[in-house]
């Protein structure tokens, strides 16, 4: 396995969002639009002259700490995280086992060291049977990573393909392209559930393709799967086999036990 390659120095953690689809009305200095007492300070910074009861409302460091939460908020939506797992994080993670809190504390240390200043970050591989809590621990990992101001995205590999394939509609103004671009810019990807699609030539040659670019660039892949490493061979071949081993850390197979069960019986209780 080859060393980790140093970063170049013009990476850096994404700070800000590109506007899309339902962003908020911005103001004149290019911040979304809020209250009032907020605008009486920021609107015009030359005429404005705020009470001073304004201003200790709202101080420098509670502007600042506003900013920050609004375009991490941002990131989370722009994620594609799915609805039913919008709540999941570490530390509603069920870990009442040894292993799981092997793996939780496995989780918070790969967010710990994300980062792009000294060396590239690994992605992960999480391996374990359906139910057993891979999709909800990338999730979480991934809700991390972007409240440190990264970009990230989370797609369901057989889902994944059909939108590729949807870009093939004359109708849709999305290119294939442009979708493709979309997963190689992004500072953490998600593949969730890889194996699980059909295995053909044209599948492979878009997973190779996204894969290697990623592997190229130096940018990290989050994988879970229901396949062993010799399940994996056979459906997606050496050449993307070894791209995942040389780029993704083994977090260890999960525990067999059908986590959403337990995490239903939790919930009831």
């Amino acid at each position: 396995m080859t060393a980790p390659r140093k970063k170049n120095s013009s990476s850096s953690p994404k700070v800000s969002e590109p506007a899309g689809n339902g962003a908020q009305a911005e103001n004149g200095n290019g911040l979304p639009a809020t209250s009032g007492k907020f605008e009486k300070i920021h609107a015009d910074p030359i005429d404005a002259k705020p009470s001073a009861e304004v201003l200790d409302v709202v101080s420098p460091v509670d502007d600042i700490e506003w900013q920050r939460q609004f375009f991490s908020d941002r990131r989370l939506e722009g994620a594609r995280i799915p609805r039913r797992f919008w709540k999941k994080n570490l530390g509603n993670f069920i870990a009442r086992d040894k292993k799981r809190r092997e793996l939780v504390r496995d989780a918070k240390r790969f967010v710990q060291s994300f980062s792009f200043d000294d060396e590239y970050p690994r992605g992960l591989l999480l391996r374990g049977e359906v139910g057993c809590g891979k999709s909800h621990l990338a999730i979480a990992i991934l809700r991390e990573i972007i409240d440190k101001g990264y970009t990230g995205l989370f797609y369901n590999s057989p889902a994944l393909l059909q939108e590729i394939r949807d870009t093939f509609d004359a109708q849709n103004p999305r290119t294939e392209s442009a979708l493709i671009d979309e997963l190689l810019e992004t500072d953490l990807l998600i593949f969730d559930d890889l194996g699980a699609e059909k295995s053909s030539e044209w599948t492979l040659d878009r997973f190779y393709l996204i894969i290697n670019k990623r592997y190229e660039s130096c940018k990290p892949i989050i994988v879970t799967t229901n396949l062993d490493k010799y399940q994996l061979k056979e459906r997606l071949g050496d050449r993307i086999l070894s791209r995942l081993v040389e780029m993704c850390e083994f977090m260890g197979d999960f525990p067999p036990e059908d986590y959403r069960r337990r995490k239903l019986k939790h919930d009831l209780i």
